[in-house]
């Protein structure tokens, strides 16, 4: 899914202090391209590292899955997501 925005997922977490989201982790480009142009250059390719934090909320969890995917889908993610690391200059 997010393969669409040349992105691909690291993590998704739920922490106990934040009961109320879960944090979306990602990389662009796609992780795999960043290791693999490592591999064949011998040096770190220009990526960024999001973080996009989700509300959870009573709904039932097919309902909540569902709105995850729309969101995912229907916008381009990093734009409302936070920079949280990566490689480059323009990074932060």
């Amino acid at each position: 899914m997010l393969g669409e925005w040349n992105s691909s997922v690291d993590f998704l977490q739920s922490r106990p202090s934040s009961r109320a989201e879960i944090e979306l982790v990602f990389t662009s480009p796609p992780a795999e391209t960043v290791t693999e142009f490592y591999r064949i250059f011998e040096r770190a390719m220009e990526h960024r590292q999001f973080r996009l934090r989700l509300p959870v909320s009573d709904e039932p969890v097919m309902d909540q899955a569902q709105g995850i995917v729309d969101a995912l889908s229907g916008s381009d993610p990093r734009e409302r997501a936070e920079i949280c690391g990566g490689y480059g200059n323009s990074i932060m």
